[in-house]
């Protein structure tokens, strides 16, 4: 499992800054089918933003990569923009959006908290992971695959039991 390095690596790091990753759902008709992902800013680093996903060229294996993007959008958009996204409304290009959720109180938990262990998802006899479980003291973060790409939960946020569908 030396490919899962990378993401072994942010254990016993501080998230300072919180983001949500989404590409956007053109005409779906359901959130959970919204390919979204998580993105950290961690205390010491100033290097662009860690995104957890899934890895797009087999849709099922966890990922870490490293993001600049060239905009970020405030929280505030984010339940603004995703059903008109959903709705077919939006005519922008497409690419990768970064909604800054940090100020988000369902995130308490996890912001300015360490990471303290990892744990693979696996499904029945299945030794590659589906997914991973990045676990703090009072929260964790699941990032696991979706039909679109990735899906995200906390104990407060996007609560929509995807993962039984495994």
């Amino acid at each position: 499992m030396s490919k899962f390095k990378a993401i072994r690596e942010i254990i016993g790091k501080t998230i300072v800054r919180v983001y949500l990753v989404v590409w956007p759902p053109f005409g779906e008709d359901r959130f959970s089918q919204v390919d979204l992902s998580f993105g950290f800013k961690f205390d010491l680093e100033e290097n662009g933003i860690t995104v957890i996903s899934t890895s797009l060229q087999d849709i099922w294996t966890p990922t870490i990569r490293i993001e600049y993007p060239s905009s970020v959008f405030e929280s505030k958009l984010f339940y603004n923009r995703m059903p008109k996204w959903m709705k077919s409304e939006m005519e922008a290009g497409f690419s990768y959006e970064f909604y800054d959720v940090t100020d988000w109180e369902v995130f308490d938990k996890i912001l300015n908290h360490k990471i303290n262990k990892l744990e693979w998802i696996c499904v029945g006899d299945i030794k590659e992971p589906l997914g991973v479980r990045l676990c703090f003291d009072d929260d964790f973060v699941l990032s696991f695959p979706n039909a679109d790409g990735n899906t995200v939960q906390t104990s407060r946020f996007n609560l929509s039991g995807n993962l039984r569908a495994f």
